[in-house]
């Protein structure tokens, strides 16, 4: 049987919930999405065991955004887990985003960087406040040029961006 190329997201109140769905699930779907519940909750080192015994791809949703340092000690502390793809902020800028790569190839890790380009809660208004753009497109376009630019592996983009995206043959582009 061929897997479903998806992504379970793993958002469930308890990482035992969680353990039940990757059981269940993991012989029909490409991959689990850890996120800051799950990450963060009880467990969660027997989940992510869970899901590499299993075989499938890791996807850890942390969106990772600080100084490039930083980040790169964030990814240095992941490495025992070496996801198969880690998210960041485009937003925290070409030095950080080459800085997270040049971590994970550093450490022989095999993730794959994933950037994620405007969250989809921000709506123009939102994006007026915080980028002085109120053209949501316009933004995500220019953070994917940013991502290409410091070659990332791909991006986090809304369903509806796909469009204007097409451009970026090189990028995966994931949506929620």
């Amino acid at each position: 049987m061929k897997k479903f190329r998806a992504f379970i997201a793993l958002d469930s109140r308890t990482n035992i919930e969680n353990l039940r769905v990757v059981k269940k699930l993991y012989p029909y779907v490409y991959g689990f999405k850890v996120g800051y519940r799950s990450f963060y909750n009880s467990n969660s080192d027997k989940l992510i065991k869970e899901i590499k015994k299993n075989k499938s791809k890791l996807f850890l949703d942390l969106k990772l955004h600080d100084i490039p340092n930083t980040v790169g000690g964030a990814i240095e502390s992941l490495s025992k887990i070496n996801p198969d793809f880690l998210t960041v902020h485009i937003s925290g800028g070409k030095t950080m985003l080459e800085y997270a790569l040049t971590t994970i190839n550093k450490k022989k890790l095999k993730t794959k960087l994933l950037g994620v380009t405007l969250l989809t809660s921000l709506d123009s208004k939102d994006s007026q406040g915080i980028y002085c753009e109120n053209n949501t497109k316009k933004i995500v376009k220019k953070f994917a040029t940013l991502a290409s630019k410091s070659e990332v592996n791909g991006i986090i983009c809304s369903g509806n961006d796909l469009s204007e995206l097409k451009q970026f043959k090189k990028l995966l582009k994931i949506t929620p």
